[in-house]
Order: C-alpha cells, then sequence, then structure tokens
C-alpha cells in the first residue's frame, strides 16, 4: 500500500516506466511498417503477376488488408500462408505414413 508521502515517488516511477514503454514502442514501430508490402511486393515474392494476386484476393485465397484503397500484406502472414498451402512431397508423405505405425 502506498501512503500519501510515497505518492509523488510512486508517480515519478510509472512516469519513467511509461516512458520506456513508449520508446520501445517507437523503436518497433519502424519494422512493424517495413513488413507491409504493397501488391507488387507480393508479386515479385511469389513470382506470380499482379492479376493473379488480384484473383486471389478476390476469391479470399491470400490474406490482405486494406489501407484506403490500397491491397496490402503483411509479410508474416503471406509467410504463413507459404508454409500452409505448401504440397508434401512423396517422401513426406511416405515418412509420415511409417512413422505413425
Amino acid at each position: 500500500m502506498i501512503t500519501f508521502d510515497q505518492l509523488p515517488q510512486a508517480v515519478q516511477l510509472m512516469a519513467e516506466q511509461m516512458n520506456r514503454i513508449e520508446a520501445l514502442l517507437i523503436s518497433q514501430q519502424p519494422a512493424q511498417l517495413a513488413d507491409i508490402m504493397s501488391i507488387d511486393e507480393v508479386a515479385e515474392l511469389l513470382g506470380l503477376a499482379k492479376g493473379t494476386i488480384f484473383q486471389k484476393v478476390y476469391k479470399a485465397e491470400i490474406p490482405h488488408f486494406k489501407q484506403g484503397r490500397k491491397l496490402r500484406f503483411s509479410r508474416a502472414d503471406i509467410e504463413a500462408w507459404i508454409r500452409e498451402t505448401k504440397v508434401s512431397t512423396s517422401k513426406e508423405l511416405f515418412n509420415l505414413k511409417y512413422k505413425r505405425q
């Protein structure tokens, strides 16, 4: 329990902690913004035509969001989507089949 006499020190400590949190959030913000990709960047990353990306967006086959009228993509979401849509090789399927038995 904080007494009335300890209140100024407690407020000072909280202000210092808030400043550290704010500095941490500001330092991470540019990295998060760099993680946002345009349709051109996604098309280049995936080696697909922009039209193909538009079709996947229209069919809700690829994770995306809009900033105003512009399509945007999170690099982390696209990388996760690539891993999720990966087709297993016959060797991977064979190993799965015989490891379970």
